[in-house]
């Protein structure tokens, strides 16, 4: 009787450690899930969820914001339905070539649709999501929206091609006035 006492009790004590353990990784859990959830909220560039058919399965508020739908709007619709015709065939490209065979893209450039029918460029990374059985299951995306950068890349073109072709130099304003710096030709 004894023995089967002291068993019952080394079971208890065993149960009462597993149960620490259990709840000791359901904490751990929650902060790596509640960490992840702060980053996935707060980042500045889009980031979505995506299967294989590129159908919105998860998405955070820049990715959103970016594109201007509700949250039920993007439940409904897919990668296609934002991204113009003429960028159809590099995606599929790029899947073919880069994502499938090697699990990520190196970053890439094309345009995104807004709710509201405007284009944006983007720049585009996407990984591979496998399944427990490592089979492809889903696709993660990182989508910044290079419209700013595409409005200063313009302004630089502008303004070296009016320094290039001022004639005699170029005026540019100072607190006493404007300041003339003469430009250099190179003849021939």
């Amino acid at each position: 009787m004894n023995e089967k006492i002291a068993l019952l009790e080394e079971l208890q004590a065993e149960n009462a450690h597993l149960r620490e353990q259990v709840a000791r990784l359901e904490r751990t859990t929650g902060e790596a899930t509640a960490r992840y959830r702060r980053f996935f909220d707060t980042l500045t560039d889009g980031l979505v969820v995506t299967d294989l058919h590129g159908n919105f399965q998860e998405w955070n508020p820049a990715f959103q914001q970016m594109l201007g739908h509700s949250n039920a709007e993007l439940q409904t619709t897919s990668t296609i339905h934002i991204t113009p015709e003429k960028w159809h065939a590099r995606d599929r490209e790029m899947m073919q070539m880069q994502i499938l065979p090697r699990g990520y893209s190196d970053p890439y450039q094309k345009e995104y649709l807004r709710k509201d029918g405007t284009l944006f460029p983007a720049e585009v990374r996407v990984y591979l999501i496998r399944d427990e059985a490592g089979q492809p299951s889903g696709l993660w995306g990182f989508v910044r929206d290079i419209s700013g950068q595409r409005h200063q890349e313009q302004e630089l073109r502008i303004f070296k091609s009016l320094v290039e072709y001022a004639l005699d130099g170029i005026a540019s304003p100072t607190r006493r006035g404007f300041l003339s710096t003469p430009t250099l030709r190179i003849r021939k």
